[in-house]
Protein backbone atom coordinates (compact mmCIF):
# COMPACT_ATOMS: atom_id res chain seq x y z
CA UNK A 1 0.00 0.00 0.00
CA UNK A 2 1.46 3.00 -1.31
CA UNK A 3 2.46 5.72 1.86
CA UNK A 4 0.04 8.39 1.72
CA UNK A 5 2.70 11.13 3.87
CA UNK A 6 5.49 12.76 1.06
CA UNK A 7 9.02 12.01 0.87
CA UNK A 8 10.63 14.75 3.52
CA UNK A 9 14.03 14.67 1.20
CA UNK A 10 16.07 16.78 3.87
CA UNK A 11 14.95 14.55 7.26
CA UNK A 12 16.26 11.76 4.91
CA UNK A 13 18.99 12.79 4.03
CA UNK A 14 20.11 14.52 7.08
CA UNK A 15 18.78 10.98 8.87
CA UNK A 16 21.17 9.11 6.69
CA UNK A 17 24.40 11.26 7.63
CA UNK A 18 23.41 11.12 11.18
CA UNK A 19 23.39 7.23 10.84
CA UNK A 20 26.83 7.16 9.49
CA UNK A 21 28.62 9.76 10.78
CA UNK A 22 27.38 9.53 14.46
CA UNK A 23 28.33 5.92 13.95
CA UNK A 24 31.58 5.84 12.95
CA UNK A 25 32.94 3.59 15.58
CA UNK A 26 30.54 1.39 14.82
CA UNK A 27 31.10 1.11 11.01
CA UNK A 28 34.52 0.50 11.92
CA UNK A 29 33.99 -2.50 14.11
CA UNK A 30 32.42 -4.16 11.39
CA UNK A 31 34.37 -3.21 8.55
CA UNK A 32 37.97 -3.23 9.88
CA UNK A 33 39.07 -7.13 9.35
CA UNK A 34 38.26 -7.05 5.62
CA UNK A 35 40.48 -3.58 5.28
CA UNK A 36 42.93 -5.31 7.41
CA UNK A 37 43.27 -8.06 5.32
CA UNK A 38 42.98 -6.48 1.95
CA UNK A 39 45.81 -4.77 3.18
CA UNK A 40 47.98 -7.27 3.19
CA UNK A 41 47.16 -8.60 -0.10
CA UNK A 42 48.32 -5.17 -0.87
CA UNK A 43 51.08 -5.40 0.72
CA UNK A 44 51.88 -9.07 -0.35
CA UNK A 45 51.61 -7.72 -4.23
CA UNK A 46 53.91 -4.77 -3.19
CA UNK A 47 56.31 -7.67 -1.73
CA UNK A 48 55.91 -10.05 -5.22
CA UNK A 49 56.55 -7.02 -7.72
CA UNK A 50 59.94 -7.89 -9.67
CA UNK A 51 59.61 -5.16 -12.16
CA UNK A 52 59.50 -7.78 -14.49
CA UNK A 53 55.90 -8.48 -16.92
CA UNK A 54 55.41 -11.79 -15.22
CA UNK A 55 56.50 -10.96 -11.85
CA UNK A 56 54.34 -8.07 -11.99
CA UNK A 57 51.14 -9.91 -13.48
CA UNK A 58 51.22 -12.39 -10.35
CA UNK A 59 51.37 -9.76 -8.20
CA UNK A 60 48.77 -7.80 -9.44
CA UNK A 61 46.38 -10.52 -9.20
CA UNK A 62 47.81 -11.76 -5.74
CA UNK A 63 48.31 -8.97 -4.23
CA UNK A 64 45.80 -5.77 -6.08
CA UNK A 65 43.18 -8.11 -7.48
CA UNK A 66 42.41 -10.24 -4.32
CA UNK A 67 42.35 -6.90 -2.47
CA UNK A 68 40.10 -5.64 -4.91
CA UNK A 69 37.94 -8.30 -4.28
CA UNK A 70 37.62 -8.68 -0.69
CA UNK A 71 37.38 -5.10 -0.40
CA UNK A 72 34.35 -5.51 -2.98
CA UNK A 73 33.07 -7.89 -0.46
CA UNK A 74 33.39 -6.05 2.77
CA UNK A 75 30.88 -3.27 1.15
CA UNK A 76 28.13 -5.67 0.72
CA UNK A 77 28.58 -7.36 4.04
CA UNK A 78 28.78 -4.05 5.54
CA UNK A 79 26.03 -2.81 3.18
CA UNK A 80 23.91 -5.46 4.64
CA UNK A 81 24.37 -5.08 7.82
CA UNK A 82 24.29 -1.40 8.21
CA UNK A 83 20.70 -1.74 6.58
CA UNK A 84 19.76 -4.27 9.38
CA UNK A 85 21.35 -1.88 11.60
CA UNK A 86 19.08 1.09 10.53
CA UNK A 87 15.78 -0.78 9.80
CA UNK A 88 15.49 -3.59 12.79
CA UNK A 89 18.14 -1.54 15.29
CA UNK A 90 20.57 -4.91 15.33
CA UNK A 91 23.94 -3.52 16.55
CA UNK A 92 26.95 -2.61 14.97
CA UNK A 93 29.01 -5.53 17.06
CA UNK A 94 31.54 -7.77 15.57
CA UNK A 95 32.27 -8.23 11.61
CA UNK A 96 29.70 -7.88 9.08
CA UNK A 97 28.92 -11.64 7.89
CA UNK A 98 29.06 -13.28 4.55
CA UNK A 99 25.85 -15.16 4.28
CA UNK A 100 23.09 -15.95 1.80
CA UNK A 101 21.06 -12.73 2.97
CA UNK A 102 24.29 -11.18 1.68
CA UNK A 103 24.64 -13.21 -1.69
CA UNK A 104 20.71 -12.22 -2.27
CA UNK A 105 21.25 -8.78 -1.99
CA UNK A 106 24.43 -9.14 -4.31
CA UNK A 107 22.63 -11.11 -6.96
CA UNK A 108 19.52 -8.63 -7.13
CA UNK A 109 21.89 -5.81 -6.95
CA UNK A 110 23.19 -7.34 -9.85
CA UNK A 111 20.25 -7.74 -11.31
CA UNK A 112 18.79 -4.46 -10.64
CA UNK A 113 21.67 -2.80 -12.30
CA UNK A 114 21.11 -4.94 -15.55
CA UNK A 115 17.55 -4.09 -15.46
CA UNK A 116 17.93 -0.29 -14.92
CA UNK A 117 20.59 0.37 -17.65
CA UNK A 118 18.40 -0.96 -20.51
CA UNK A 119 17.26 2.81 -21.09
CA UNK A 120 20.97 4.01 -21.34
CA UNK A 121 21.79 1.19 -23.70
CA UNK A 122 19.07 1.13 -25.60
CA UNK A 123 19.64 5.16 -26.33
CA UNK A 124 23.21 4.23 -27.07
CA UNK A 125 21.89 1.89 -29.98
CA UNK A 126 19.39 3.92 -31.35
CA UNK A 127 22.42 6.34 -31.45
CA UNK A 128 24.39 4.05 -33.44
CA UNK A 129 21.13 3.14 -35.69
CA UNK A 130 20.94 6.70 -36.56
CA UNK A 131 24.54 7.93 -37.07
CA UNK A 132 24.01 10.40 -34.16
CA UNK A 133 27.22 8.36 -32.44
CA UNK A 134 29.44 7.22 -35.19
CA UNK A 135 32.19 5.94 -35.56
CA UNK A 136 35.27 7.84 -36.28
CA UNK A 137 38.97 6.81 -36.01
CA UNK A 138 40.76 9.60 -37.66
CA UNK A 139 40.01 11.72 -34.73
CA UNK A 140 41.67 9.19 -32.43
CA UNK A 141 38.82 8.46 -30.51
CA UNK A 142 36.41 5.41 -30.87
CA UNK A 143 33.21 7.11 -31.10
CA UNK A 144 32.47 10.51 -32.11
CA UNK A 145 29.01 12.01 -30.88
CA UNK A 146 27.42 15.64 -31.59
CA UNK A 147 25.00 17.46 -29.30
CA UNK A 148 21.90 15.65 -30.72
CA UNK A 149 23.93 12.10 -29.47
CA UNK A 150 24.91 13.51 -25.85
CA UNK A 151 21.04 14.77 -25.73
CA UNK A 152 19.73 11.17 -26.47
CA UNK A 153 22.43 9.42 -23.78
CA UNK A 154 21.12 11.78 -21.20
CA UNK A 155 17.33 11.31 -21.62
CA UNK A 156 18.63 7.42 -21.54
CA UNK A 157 21.07 7.95 -18.37
CA UNK A 158 17.66 10.13 -16.59
CA UNK A 159 15.37 7.10 -17.36
CA UNK A 160 17.53 4.82 -16.34
CA UNK A 161 18.17 6.68 -12.55
CA UNK A 162 14.38 7.15 -12.65
CA UNK A 163 14.10 2.89 -13.17
CA UNK A 164 16.32 2.92 -10.28
CA UNK A 165 14.68 5.58 -7.96
CA UNK A 166 11.54 3.19 -8.34
CA UNK A 167 12.59 0.03 -7.90
CA UNK A 168 15.77 -0.02 -5.95
CA UNK A 169 13.57 -0.62 -2.30
CA UNK A 170 13.93 -4.53 -3.01
CA UNK A 171 17.65 -4.04 -2.06
CA UNK A 172 17.05 -3.00 1.96
CA UNK A 173 13.78 -5.31 1.41
CA UNK A 174 16.08 -8.04 1.24
CA UNK A 175 18.35 -6.87 4.14
CA UNK A 176 15.63 -6.76 6.67
CA UNK A 177 14.30 -10.47 5.52
CA UNK A 178 11.22 -8.81 3.81
CA UNK A 179 10.85 -11.59 1.54
CA UNK A 180 6.90 -9.41 0.52
CA UNK A 181 8.77 -6.80 -1.17
CA UNK A 182 9.77 -7.41 -4.63
CA UNK A 183 9.89 -4.95 -8.09
CA UNK A 184 6.29 -5.05 -8.69
CA UNK A 185 5.90 -3.80 -4.69
CA UNK A 186 8.58 -1.26 -4.87
CA UNK A 187 7.03 0.09 -7.97
CA UNK A 188 3.70 0.23 -6.67
CA UNK A 189 5.22 2.09 -3.17
CA UNK A 190 6.57 4.45 -5.22
CA UNK A 191 3.96 5.25 -7.17
CA UNK A 192 3.57 9.38 -6.94
CA UNK A 193 6.86 9.52 -5.34
CA UNK A 194 8.98 9.61 -8.36
CA UNK A 195 9.95 13.20 -8.69
CA UNK A 196 10.82 13.23 -4.78
CA UNK A 197 12.89 10.19 -5.06
CA UNK A 198 14.88 11.53 -8.13
CA UNK A 199 15.63 15.04 -6.50
CA UNK A 200 16.60 12.85 -3.77
CA UNK A 201 18.83 10.66 -5.42
CA UNK A 202 20.36 13.50 -6.92
CA UNK A 203 21.55 15.20 -3.92
CA UNK A 204 22.70 12.29 -2.65
CA UNK A 205 24.59 12.14 -5.69
CA UNK A 206 25.80 15.73 -5.40
CA UNK A 207 26.82 15.25 -2.07
CA UNK A 208 29.28 12.11 -2.70
CA UNK A 209 30.85 14.25 -5.27
CA UNK A 210 31.77 17.17 -3.01
CA UNK A 211 32.76 14.03 -0.54
CA UNK A 212 34.81 13.09 -3.53
CA UNK A 213 36.42 16.07 -4.79
CA UNK A 214 37.53 16.34 -0.51
CA UNK A 215 39.09 13.41 -0.95
CA UNK A 216 41.10 14.32 -4.01
CA UNK A 217 42.31 17.34 -2.37
CA UNK A 218 43.37 15.36 0.76
CA UNK A 219 44.91 12.36 -1.81
CA UNK A 220 46.95 15.21 -3.42
CA UNK A 221 48.19 16.54 -0.20
CA UNK A 222 48.94 13.47 0.95
CA UNK A 223 51.10 12.64 -2.09
CA UNK A 224 53.26 16.24 -2.23
CA UNK A 225 54.08 15.16 1.56
CA UNK A 226 54.87 11.79 0.60
CA UNK A 227 56.79 12.79 -2.15
CA UNK A 228 59.46 15.44 -0.29
CA UNK A 229 59.70 13.21 2.51
CA UNK A 230 60.96 10.62 0.06
CA UNK A 231 62.98 13.44 -1.78
CA UNK A 232 64.26 14.51 1.41
CA UNK A 233 65.04 10.86 3.45
CA UNK A 234 64.57 8.60 0.69
CA UNK A 235 60.91 7.17 1.85
CA UNK A 236 59.57 4.03 -0.32
CA UNK A 237 57.96 5.52 -3.03
CA UNK A 238 55.07 3.04 -2.46
CA UNK A 239 53.99 5.45 0.45
CA UNK A 240 51.71 7.93 -1.30
CA UNK A 241 50.08 5.27 -3.46
CA UNK A 242 49.05 3.30 -0.25
CA UNK A 243 48.11 5.98 1.26
CA UNK A 244 45.75 7.12 -1.41
CA UNK A 245 44.50 3.80 -1.72
CA UNK A 246 43.84 3.67 2.20
CA UNK A 247 41.59 7.25 1.50
CA UNK A 248 40.18 5.85 -1.39
CA UNK A 249 38.82 2.97 0.28
CA UNK A 250 37.70 4.59 3.18
CA UNK A 251 35.82 7.14 1.19
CA UNK A 252 34.42 4.23 -0.77
CA UNK A 253 33.18 2.88 2.40
CA UNK A 254 31.29 5.65 3.82
CA UNK A 255 29.94 6.82 0.91
CA UNK A 256 28.22 3.28 0.52
CA UNK A 257 26.94 3.82 4.13
CA UNK A 258 25.30 6.72 3.26
CA UNK A 259 23.58 4.95 0.30
CA UNK A 260 22.41 2.39 2.56
CA UNK A 261 21.12 4.38 5.44
CA UNK A 262 19.21 7.07 2.47
CA UNK A 263 17.81 3.75 1.04
CA UNK A 264 16.79 2.09 3.72
CA UNK A 265 15.16 5.40 5.36
CA UNK A 266 13.00 5.48 2.03
CA UNK A 267 12.06 1.74 2.37
CA UNK A 268 11.08 2.33 6.32
CA UNK A 269 8.93 5.48 5.06
CA UNK A 270 7.19 3.71 2.17
CA UNK A 271 6.75 0.64 3.27
CA UNK A 272 6.39 1.32 7.15
CA UNK A 273 9.00 -0.34 9.82
CA UNK A 274 10.00 -4.18 9.22
CA UNK A 275 8.32 -7.10 11.10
Amino acid sequence: MQHAAPLPILRLMGAALHDVFGNLTGLVRIAWPYYALAGLFALLGLYLARGDLLGDAVAAIAGGGTAQLILSLAGLACIVAWQRHVLLATPLRGVAPLNMRVLRYATWSFLLTLLCSLPIIAAGLLGFATDLIWHNPADGAPFSIGMPGIGLLALGALATLALFVRLNLVLPAISADDRATGLGRSWALTRGHGLRLFGLFLLLLLGLWLLGALAGMLDALLRAIADSSAEADGAPADVPLMLGAALDSALDLVSAMLGASLTAGVYRHLAGPPA
